[in-house]
């Protein structure tokens, strides 16, 4: 079983340390839920009222519906079974897309391009990306055509004075954070 999951010290820095604040109407899209730890992280530390997981295992999705219902979040949470490029509109309607250690893992080089491609057409301008590992690396041996000066700003942590000293340290510098600069490509 791999989870690729993120530890509560590391999902405690990604939503009070290092995204801006965050409000009720911000839109959360974690991609790869797995057994959605970024979906609880983003309900235990933000606002947010609109928080959807899309993950491609259809058990892994029943084991997050059955926490969510136990927990009482799925008015604010949501999982979807889905490959990502069928639900375009979920990555064009968030503010915040988390992606980590999605693709490298679980697809051949040709699907990560595809997939690298069809996010730089769908996210808005503005949206933020946070993820591991950085973006140069996770396109550096792909050949997507996207350059990424053009596309994506690394951004430091928002909210500085709200990092926390602790046995994660060492993790908060594996996850990055990017704004995208540009309006969407042609689809």
């Amino acid at each position: 079983l791999i989870t690729h999951s993120l530890s509560r010290p590391l999902l405690e820095f990604v939503f009070t340390s290092l995204l801006p604040e965050l409000n009720p109407h911000h839109k959360i899209l974690d991609v790869g839920s797995r057994l959605g730890s970024v979906l609880y992280g983003a309900a235990l530390f933000t606002p947010c009222q609109s928080i959807v997981g899309v993950e491609m295992n259809s058990d892994f999705c029943d084991i997050t519906q059955t926490t969510l219902n136990e927990f009482d979040l799925a008015s604010r949470v949501k999982v979807i079974h889905a490959e990502l490029s069928t639900v375009p509109e979920l990555v064009q309607q968030a503010d915040v897309i988390v992606l980590h250690n999605v693709f490298e893992w679980f697809m051949p080089l040709q699907a990560q391009t595809s997939i690298w491609q069809f996010l730089q057409r769908n996210i808005p301008k503005n949206g933020l990306i946070v993820a591991s590992p950085r973006i140069e690396q996770s396109l550096a041996p792909l050949n997507t055509g996207i350059d990424i000066s053009k596309w994506l700003r690394p951004l430091e942590p928002a909210r500085p004075e709200a990092i926390a000293l602790t046995e994660a340290e060492d993790e908060n510098d594996s996850i990055f954070l990017y704004q995208v600069l540009a309006d969407p490509g042609p689809a």
